[in-house]
């Protein structure tokens, strides 16, 4: 921890999982995820944690977590898992991505409680309306990146990374490549480009 903009560091506590990605919704509140689908949870700016879940299986590794407030939160990971909160972690439901079961989903943005977006491995890119309850695979069938973050300042705007310097500027529902430029090499393997073919416009966790 740092509270002079990086000129020193503070060593804060040692967690006994291999962490991926931490989330802060203010100077106190954080998650942090990492393998064996372990959320971490502090209050107190990083000098305790506590943690919320652990799985058993080294698969269920999460990459990646969001939180629109102190109380409403995403996470996401391989075996295509969506963990969901919205009691500041006290309860994580899970939901499976409509997408392969080896697709691994690397990020997670959303921009109010109802809007977000997913992104991951084999060009996964999904968006949902409601909170998550349906989300919308059809992105997915346009864009066969291999997806490493995803973010956005608003509803309609907004930048996915990935593989081989892939840069998409999102606006409104449209995509727009800013690297690789046009005409220029896209180096992907065919294992890279595949996309699910479980993917559907339109799904539903009742389904």
């Amino acid at each position: 921890h740092t509270s002079n903009g990086g000129k020193s560091w503070v060593k804060q506590s040692t967690l006994n999982s291999s962490l991926q990605k931490f989330f802060f919704v203010d100077s106190l509140y954080g998650w942090v995820v990492g393998e064996l689908g372990a959320i971490y949870h502090t209050l107190d700016a990083g000098k305790t944690w506590g943690l919320q879940r652990k799985g058993t299986k080294i698969e269920d590794t999460l990459f990646d977590i969001f939180f629109i407030n102190d109380s409403t939160g995403w996470a996401v990971g391989e075996n295509r898992h969506i963990w969901n909160t919205t009691n500041g972690g006290k309860f994580w439901q899970l939901r499976l991505a409509p997408c392969e079961p080896w697709d691994w989903l690397m990020a997670v943005h959303f921009t109010d409680e109802n809007h977000g977006w997913i992104a991951g491995m084999n060009g996964v890119m999904l968006y949902t309306e409601d909170g998550g309850k349906h989300w919308d695979g059809s992105y997915s069938e346009q864009y066969g990146y291999w997806w490493s973050d995803i973010d956005f300042t608003d509803r309609n705007h907004g930048w996915a990374v990935g593989l081989y310097g892939a840069v998409y500027k999102w606006e409104g529902t449209n995509a727009v490549r800013i690297s690789p430029k046009e005409g220029q090499p896209q180096q992907f393997r065919s294992e890279e480009r595949r996309v699910g073919k479980e993917c559907r416009s339109r799904w539903s966790p009742d389904h």
